[in-house]
């Protein structure tokens, strides 16, 4: 399983890593997240052995996968250098109502960008989590969202047009 990163440590991020990891499809030395400050990075760290990186650079830089996980409205005022530091990377979304299109604008140079709803059940992991890709996807990243979305449950590809709907009825 390839390096993967989670921008934001909240609830759903920590879910995923703690799903990750009891399914030992990632050692803790995979997986690394950071947070806007709250603290919540130093305690999934401590929780579960995961790194939490102390800057986006290092959050970013050897990772093959980066997972948005904070709030949909600090988006914008992410620091401009991310979309750089994403460039080639797989960049997997959690970030409610945040379309690939917007997504794209952000990180332009991501290999791929796939958008997720993942639902509150999720955190014990029985969720059903509905994603879209912004284009096919390679096998190898096809295998990381699955394994990834997979840690909170059950995980189904679905066109993004029918995301909305399919969270609603999840």
């Amino acid at each position: 399983m390839p390096k993967i990163s989670f921008l934001g440590a909240g609830r759903m991020a920590s879910a995923m890593v703690e799903g990750l990891l009891a399914r030992h499809v990632c050692a803790p030395a995979d997986l690394c997240c950071n947070d806007g400050g709250d603290g919540t990075a130093a305690a999934l760290a401590a929780r579960t052995g995961v790194r939490a990186a102390g800057g986006l650079a290092e959050l970013v830089a050897s990772a093959e996968t980066l997972v948005l996980a904070c709030k949909p409205q600090q988006l914008a005022g992410l620091d401009p250098s991310l979309a750089g530091l994403a460039a080639g990377k797989l960049v997997l979304s959690i970030l409610a109502g945040t379309r690939l299109d917007r997504l794209a604008q952000v990180f332009p140079g991501a290999r791929n960008i796939v958008r997720a709803m993942p639902n509150t059940p999720g955190q014990i992991g029985a969720g059903i989590t509905a994603w879209s890709p912004r284009s096919p996807l390679s096998g190898s990243d096809r295998d990381t969202i699955e394994a990834v979305l997979g840690a909170l449950g059950q995980q189904l590809e679905v066109p993004e047009a029918q995301l909305d709907a399919v969270t609603g009825l999840s």
